[in-house]
């Protein structure tokens, strides 16, 4: 007796016939599950260690609309959700949530039994319409990223050769072979949302099969986000909600980030200060509107600030971030008293930086100003100051020179300046992007 008969056979004391397609279902979803929380999620622990897995059952709707940039939406109900049937393997990495793998499970068909026993077949495909759902979603919840880590695990004689149910995956693989991984695979569209589906009639998907699948793509997956980040600096930007990359890579600081900065940090008006990486002047103007006329020094592209033989007496700015740390080390060779750039409060962690940055005691850190709310650079300028909410959480660091306390902490209450929808229903001037720098990679 094949598998497939003997889950029948005990399906059927629970009322056989659609029961016994569903006990089926119910133990191939499980043991996928399983597959994931007791052996995947484990074994990447074990690889990468020094990193952050988390494994939800629940993605909610409100993270898709999130990741697609839509910071507005509202949902009719409360807390909407999908549930995939494998749970939604996420990793942390500087403040991202990155998907690592999302996984599905159908056993569908009976029909192969039900002819045997001179019973009419029942309709096919509910399991795939169901998919289809999550599939949908799950492409949008992963548009910031290239790529899609999402399989599904088909069995049951719906998937037989020649079984039109086969011809409606085409919808899920955009048309490319099925039985293979397409976890950087762009579709026809050129994005990242090609599933990898795996199908056949019998026997049932085993926990085995499923782990040799899914594990490998996940350790990909891992490795391709830290290459992208040691070639690029960076591979997402999280200056928006959707980790999109804007034109020329240009993100503006909300004018409001600088003045309520400069109000809780102290600076001599009377001395000099530069802006090393203007981009169209969202900070130098401001600190023009604090500082005495002709003492506010502000390039961008025009000047390389890594080959710059001047000095000043402040530096605030908000730096390329993958020229963050050599920024930092220049900034104390040419400033005289201190200097405050803009950062991601995970900027704190990290061996490197500790040794060659915070364990520096003739330049050391002196302050972190933590902004409450997370702010999202990248957008149009409001001459308010407001903006929407993004993904980062953004912090000023400030280093002064002959600082010999150990560094403190405060706090910035910005929730004043997060947009609200009076706020977005009120006509504002914008200041135009340009395509200079402010590379945030």
């Amino acid at each position: 007796m094949s598998q497939s008969e003997k889950l029948r056979e005990v399906a059927v004391k629970f009322g056989g016939g659609k029961g016994t397609n569903n006990e089926k279902a119910r133990i191939l979803e499980t043991s996928l599950y399983d597959t994931v929380k007791d052996r995947l999620l484990p074994q990447l622990q074990q690889n990468f260690p020094n990193r952050v897995f988390v494994l939800e059952k629940r993605l909610y709707k409100n993270d898709i609309a999130k990741n697609l940039g839509e910071l507005n939406w509202k949902p009719e109900s409360k807390n909407p959700y999908i549930s995939p049937d494998g749970a939604v393997l996420s990793m942390i990495h500087d403040d991202i949530k990155y998907p690592i793998c999302i996984c599905e499970a159908k056993q569908q068909g009976t029909n192969d039994k039900r002819e045997e026993e001179g019973k009419k077949p029942q309709s096919k495909g509910n399991a795939i319409e169901r998919a289809f759902k999550n599939f949908s979603e799950l492409k949008s919840y992963c548009t910031p990223f290239p790529f899609f880590p999402y399989y599904m695990f088909l069995s049951g004689c719906d998937f037989k050769s020649g079984s039109s149910i086969v011809d409606r995956l085409d919808g899920l693989t955009h048309y490319k072979e099925r039985n293979v991984a397409h976890t950087f695979h762009p579709d026809s569209n050129g994005s990242i949302s090609v599933a990898s589906v795996y199908m056949r009639d019998e026997p049932m998907w085993t926990q085995d099969e499923m782990y040799d699948t899914i594990y490998p793509e996940s350790v990909k997956v891992v490795e391709y986000i830290f290459d992208m980040e040691k070639s690029k600096g960076k591979n997402f930007s999280a200056n928006n909600a959707t980790g999109k990359r804007k034109k020329s890579d240009f993100y503006e600081t909300p004018y409001s980030l600088t003045r309520k900065f400069l109000d809780v940090e102290t600076f001599d008006k009377s001395l000099t200060v530069c802006e090393p990486a203007c981009g169209a002047g969202a900070i130098s103007t401001i600190l023009k509107e604090r500082w005495q006329d002709g003492l506010v020094s502000a390039y961008d592209v025009e000047t390389n600030f890594l080959s710059e033989t001047g000095n000043y007496d402040y530096i605030v700015t908000n730096p390329p971030f993958s020229l963050a740390q050599e920024f930092i080390l220049k900034a104390k060779t040419v400033v005289n008293n201190k200097f405050a750039l803009l950062l991601p409060l995970s900027y704190l962690h990290g061996k490197k930086r500790f040794d060659e940055i915070y364990s520096d005691k003739e330049y050391p850190l002196k302050k972190v100003h933590v902004f409450t709310r997370y702010p999202m650079l990248g957008d149009k300028l409001r001459e308010d100051g407001k903006y929407n909410t993004g993904m980062m959480v953004y912090a000023w660091f400030v280093w002064e020179k002959g600082y010999t306390d150990e560094p403190t902490i405060s706090w910035i209450d910005n929730n004043d300046d997060v947009l609200s929808k009076k706020d977005m229903d009120t006509s504002q001037t914008v200041i135009e992007e340009t395509s200079l720098t402010k590379f945030f990679l």
